[in-house]
């Protein structure tokens, strides 16, 4: 499996007040269709909070869990 390179987004310096916001991706196994899905789910979250100007990302979580009990 080809190793994935995190995209790094630098915090802003400056609040001014913003509501700080942080986003949680999961999906349940390593699976190619599942990892893709990941980088969905943060693309799509990440431009999200990029259309708040009220909010600004300050962190992102990523879980990858088993699909089994």
């Amino acid at each position: 499996m080809p190793k994935i390179e995190p995209l790094y987004i630098p915090p802003k310096k400056k609040y001014d007040g913003a509501i700080r916001t942080a986003i949680y991706c999961r999906v349940s196994s390593h699976k190619k269709a599942q990892i893709e899905s990941l980088a969905v789910q943060i693309s799509a979250l990440t431009n999200m909070v990029a259309y708040m100007p009220e909010h600004v990302l300050v962190d992102t979580y990523i879980d990858i869990a088993s699909g089994s009990s």
